[in-house]
């Protein structure tokens, strides 16, 4: 008899004679065990709370001999893993829709929670999946965190910090001025701001015709 702070435990039996068959009755439910040689057989099995258990040995003689009834406790430690498949930890230029994540464990998922900016919202299994796709997430710094609760009571949790930026950046030209005459060299001065953060600026030059004639990044000066 053992208390054990796992979900799994190994029946194993043996002898100095060959042994034929051994069966694993486990909370009245018999498995075939598995020989790994004449005089050894062993049976992985899982689980979380209390079992009986017993062991049937069948010998070459042909005689079937039942061992004590005894008993364990398993008890399950292991977390809920998680998997944040969407949103990631990026910026992204549309609005989100959807939350998706995929949560395993080794006895069975109970429930999962996405908090997302000190909101709460249950998320539901979906082809594999948990998944809430009632949601609207606009522009701004956003913070998702996953929790996850197995059927033994362990709970995981796992975040991750995005961008939702849909709005284009300002641009306000300082040089030229509209309708001003120019040398045949060019100073382009503009100011451009944004609410998150400007990637690059380029200036076109387009002749009479509408051609792009000239296309210069333009350098960043404080």
């Amino acid at each position: 008899n053992a208390t054990l702070s796992q979900n799994w435990v190994i029946i194993d039996v043996g002898g100095l004679v060959n042994i034929t068959n051994a069966t694993l009755e486990w909370n009245g439910v018999n498995y075939t065990m598995n020989k790994i040689s004449p005089t050894y057989f062993i049976y992985n099995i899982t689980g979380n709370g209390n079992y009986t258990y017993r062991v049937y040995v069948t010998y070459s003689n042909g005689n079937t001999v039942a061992l004590p009834l005894r008993t364990v406790i398993l008890v399950d430690t292991t977390p809920p893993t998680i998997t944040i498949n969407y949103p990631q930890n990026t910026t992204y230029n549309h609005n989100i829709t959807i939350i998706n994540v995929t949560v395993v464990d080794n006895i069975g998922v109970d429930k999962v929670i996405a908090e997302l900016d000190r909101v709460n919202y249950t998320l539901t299994l979906q082809n594999g999946y948990y998944i809430n796709s009632s949601i609207n997430i606009g522009v701004g710094h956003h913070l998702l965190r996953i929790y996850a609760n197995d059927t033994s009571g362990n709970l995981a949790n796992k975040s991750v910090s995005f961008i939702v930026d849909t709005l284009p950046p300002n641009i306000t030209i300082i040089q030229p001025l509209n309708n001003s005459k120019c040398d045949r060299l060019i100073e382009v001065k503009v100011n451009v701001t944004d609410n998150v953060n400007v990637d690059r600026v380029v200036a076109n030059l387009i002749n009479s015709t509408g051609n792009v004639v000239n296309t210069t990044p333009l350098q960043y000066n404080s």
